[in-house]
């Protein structure tokens, strides 16, 4: 599939999801590189996306397997932030490079009432501080959008921008999205 995209001619990052069973066997990153071995997709745009739950297992081998990982030069995300067995002290021992907010965290109306909202906002301003990206997942309208950007979360994923495609579609809607730009200031 990689080469595929390579055919669209528009480079973007792509992010695969692992589950801690794959990444667990303790050959992840030797696998991750034998299979990109013969795909000349720039490394720096395959984000590798884990659960906080595969922080809490055998660390130190994480912890290699993640730097193995950061040295082929793709980027690693902590995917569904705040909704499993959270420490904000991996957040500095493991080599991350972007936190996803889980969408539960999301403001469903971004009212300055809204339970989520503080904690939103506390989650980006610690990533920022931290040196890290932030994605926002969930993103299902322009306010949502808007009050990710004015707390300085640009990234975000959610039928706001896009539901799931399958390829064939997905291919369309890069091509297409090239002559339109969707304008939300």
């Amino acid at each position: 599939m990689l080469q595929d995209l390579q055919k669209i001619d528009k480079l973007m990052p792509i992010a695969i999801n692992v589950s801690p069973i794959q990444f667990l066997r303790g050959d992840f990153s030797k696998t991750l590189q034998a299979r990109l071995e013969n795909c000349a997709f720039p490394a720096q745009l395959l984000q590798i996306e884990i659960t906080e739950s595969l922080l809490l297992n055998r660390q130190n081998s994480v912890i290699q397997q993640l730097n193995q990982i950061r040295e082929m030069g793709h980027t690693i995300a902590i995917d569904d932030f705040g909704t499993g067995y959270s420490s904000l002290n991996y957040l500095k021992r493991f080599p991350i490079d972007i936190l996803k907010i889980d969408r539960s965290f999301m403001p469903s109306t971004v009212d300055e009432n809204h339970e989520n909202r503080p904690l939103t906002i506390a989650i980006i301003e610690m990533a920022k501080a931290l040196g890290l990206d932030i994605i926002a997942e969930g993103v299902e309208s322009e306010e949502q959008c808007r009050f990710l950007l004015e707390h300085g979360c640009s990234l975000g994923q959610g039928f706001f921008f896009s539901k799931a495609l399958e390829f064939d579609t997905f291919k369309c809607f890069v091509m297409e999205s090239e002559n339109r730009q969707r304008d939300i200031f």
